[in-house]
């Protein structure tokens, strides 16, 4: 059997971050993570930029490829369009459906194409690009293989009860509240720590106290976790970072 031919994929714009999207509550919509980089336990992930155009070659015609913000499902997912000289897609939610719906239209057939092959994501020349300039590099951990903790954000304080993690670090999974599958976002501010939990982009609940640990009681689910397993502060991974964080940076002479 003949070899399938490896798509050539150029980037042509490599597109912007939006700190609000990447590292706010919606940010799980705006990272992947990818095929040819995986751990066991702990994931690292790899932005999804608004305005990242990439161009690819498919029987004989170039398509291009587009990210924009917001879909017809919501406004804080990314958007999806293919060209193909004058013929467009509609905005998708995924990039496959972008693709599939112009090469159908474009050639008359029922071939479907993989959208996260057209966007590159899975070429290591190309997920260094998207690499470029973040201010964070978030990451997912497993939990007794229950939850998928995203850490997307980090720092540190003296707090007693979180783990040299502050102001700064924040951490999301999806799980089931009032049968309805809802995102929890856990964060630390000020003195206090935070869970909000989130029903698509509606803020239904959110709780306060001064641990994660009592901030979880408070919750009232997932008790047979600790609060700061749930929080991911126990993670080697999680841990680490925390401890780099506590290193005086090296000053200039005076």
């Amino acid at each position: 059997m003949a070899k399938r031919r490896e798509l050539v994929v150029a980037l042509i714009s490599s597109g912007e971050l939006d700190s609000e999207l990447h590292y706010g509550p919606f940010s799980r919509n705006w990272w992947f993570t990818s095929s040819i980089k995986k751990d066991n336990n702990l994931e690292m992930m790899y932005p999804i930029r608004i305005g990242m155009k990439t161009q690819v070659e498919l029987n004989g015609k170039n398509f291009i490829m587009r990210i924009l913000k917001g879909n017809n499902i919501s406004k804080n997912q990314p958007g999806y369009t293919s060209q193909c000289n004058s013929d467009s897609s509609e905005i998708e939610d995924n990039p496959t459906n972008a693709i599939t719906s112009i090469y159908r239209q474009v050639f008359k057939t029922k071939t479907k194409i993989s959208g996260s092959i057209v966007m590159g994501f899975d070429k290591e020349s190309i997920i260094a690009e998207l690499l470029d300039d973040i201010e964070f590099h978030p990451y997912i951990i497993s939990i007794e293989n229950k939850l998928s903790v995203m850490v997307f954000g980090s720092g540190i304080s003296k707090n007693e009860g979180w783990m040299g993690a502050g102001e700064g670090y924040i951490a999301s999974f999806f799980y089931i509240f009032r049968k309805e599958r809802c995102l929890f976002v856990q964060k630390f501010i000020k003195n206090n720590s935070i869970i909000e939990i989130w029903n698509g982009d509606v803020k239904i609940l959110d709780f306060k106290s001064d641990s994660p640990e009592n901030v979880w009681r408070k919750v009232g689910i997932l008790e047979k976790f600790r609060g700061t397993q749930l929080f991911g502060l126990e993670h080697a991974y999680t841990q680490s970072i925390i401890q780099r964080l506590f290193i005086p940076k090296c000053q200039p002479s005076q």
